[in-house]
């Protein structure tokens, strides 16, 4: 059923489900913010810890370590 109905174009990306990967780093953002709460935000994790990465602008949120796509998909492309 999903084969048929990908192939005619009815399957929306945006209506997928994350992969294990973006839905552990979401928890991990998740889990600080509420530790932050719980802790009066006295911010004493790292953020680095749970799901953010220092970038040009700040923190900002890992959104997977998983790689882009499987290892042999990556190859037939290359």
């Amino acid at each position: 059923m999903f084969s048929r109905k990908a192939a005619a174009g009815l399957i929306k990306p945006e209506t997928l489900p994350p992969t294990e990967g973006a839905a552990t780093q979401h928890s991990l953002r998740a889990d600080l913010q509420t530790q932050d709460w719980m802790l009066l935000q006295s911010m004493s994790l790292d953020p680095s810890d749970y799901g953010w990465m220092v970038g040009v602008h700040g923190y900002e949120p890992v959104p997977t370590l998983d790689p882009m796509a499987p290892e042999e998909l990556l190859r037939f492309t290359s």
